[in-house]
């Protein structure tokens, strides 16, 4: 359900629920419906006034091979991996190498450092009113892996 994940993402980010109603096409009436479903699937805990709590943390992760997860690399991924024409790049960089074990722990450790400090940066943000704040994606990936052109001029 896309308006579902919509509004997961939006009490994810802090988005009060005038905001959601206010910035998206869901009428007042939906959103109240999508809470209480979130309320249901314990990621939030709904309360009288069209308030919540929100029940997970700023950086929580997909169910590895879920429904959500499979979504994100279907839609998500592809997408944000593809800008629109003249649409720039804030930042983009890739790079390669052969690593030992313990540097690949070294850089999965700051990895996900790194994704600790962006999700305490979103949460701090929320405070702020939705027009000082800029839809932002931030994607990090790792894994071993050579492009298919490499593989295939490999001595056998």
């Amino acid at each position: 359900n896309p308006r579902l994940l919509l509004a997961a993402v939006c009490v994810r980010d802090g988005w009060q629920f005038n905001e959601i109603i206010d910035y998206y096409d869901i009428s007042e009436p939906e959103a109240v419906r999508l809470m209480v479903k979130l309320d249901r699937l314990k990621l939030i805990e709904f309360l009288p006034g069209n308030r919540y709590h929100l029940l997970i943390a700023q950086d929580f992760r997909w169910i590895p091979g879920g429904p959500l997860e499979r979504f994100m690399e279907q839609e998500v991924m592809v997408k944000f991996m593809a800008p629109k024409k003249n649409e720039p790049w804030t930042f983009r960089f890739y790079l390669r190498g052969r690593y030992s074990a313990s540097s690949v722990e070294i850089i999965q450790r700051r990895l996900n450092q790194l994704t600790r400090e962006a999700a305490e940066l979103n949460e701090e943000d929320a405070r702020l009113p939705i027009s000082e704040r800029t839809h932002m994606g931030l994607l990090m990936a790792m894994r071993p892996w050579e492009p298919s052109l490499f593989e295939e001029m490999r001595r056998e």
